[in-house]
C-alpha cells in the first residue's frame, strides 16, 4: 500500500535512515522531481512536491506499522486514511512516471497536461513569473506575462507549474 509522508525540511535522508530501521520488508520511496538551472548555471534537482514523499510497503496494510512510524526522526505526519485513496496515488505516480525522462527526471511534458488557466515560470528568464494561458495547443502555449503575449514551444527547456 503506498502512503504519503511530510518530512522536516532537510531531514528527507534523516528520516529514510531512521524509517529503514524500523521496516525491514522493502520498501518504494517515490519523489518526482525536475531539474533546474539557477542564475548561476548550477543544476539543482527539485521535488514537485516540496517536503512530501510516497512510500510503498506491503506491511502498511496494518495500520499499528503507521502508528509506530509516526515518531521516526525527521517525519512530521503520514497523510491520514491512505487507504481510501490508492487509486488516486497510483494514477499520479503512473502519469509522472509516463513523463519522465532517462534520468527519472519530469519532462516539460508533464506540466503542459496539467495547466489550464495560470502558471508561473520554475526556469528561464521569466522564472517565478505568473502567466495567463490565453491559448493551449499540443506543440505550445500561448500567454500573457506581465503585459507581454508569448508563445510558448513544448521543449525541454520551459519548466512551470501551475498555479
Amino acid at each position: 500500500m503506498w502512503v504519503i509522508a511530510k518530512y522536516k525540511k532537510k531531514e528527507l535522508n534523516i528520516f529514510l535512515t531512521e524509517f529503514k530501521k524500523k521496516i525491514k520488508h522493502e520498501t518504494k520511496v517515490y519523489q518526482p522531481k525536475i531539474q533546474i538551472y539557477s542564475k548561476s548555471k548550477n543544476v539543482l534537482l527539485k521535488s514537485i512536491l516540496g517536503n512530501y514523499i510516497f512510500l510503498w510497503n506491503e506491511s502498511f496494510k496494518n495500520t499499528n506499522i503507521l502508528e509506530t512510524l509516526k515518531f521516526t526522526k525527521g517525519i512530521e505526519y503520514f497523510l491520514k486514511k491512505p487507504e481510501n485513496h490508492q487509486n488516486q496515488i497510483i494514477e499520479f505516480i503512473d502519469n509522472c512516471k509516463n513523463h519522465e525522462d532517462t534520468k527519472g527526471l519530469l519532462k516539460p511534458s508533464f506540466f503542459m497536461s496539467s495547466i489550464n488557466d495560470k502558471a508561473k515560470f520554475l526556469t528561464g528568464p521569466f522564472a517565478n513569473f505568473a502567466f495567463k494561458v490565453i491559448e493551449k495547443k499540443e506543440n505550445f502555449l500561448c500567454v500573457f506575462v506581465g503585459g507581454l503575449k508569448l508563445t510558448i514551444k513544448n521543449n525541454n527547456n520551459n519548466l512551470f507549474q501551475p498555479i
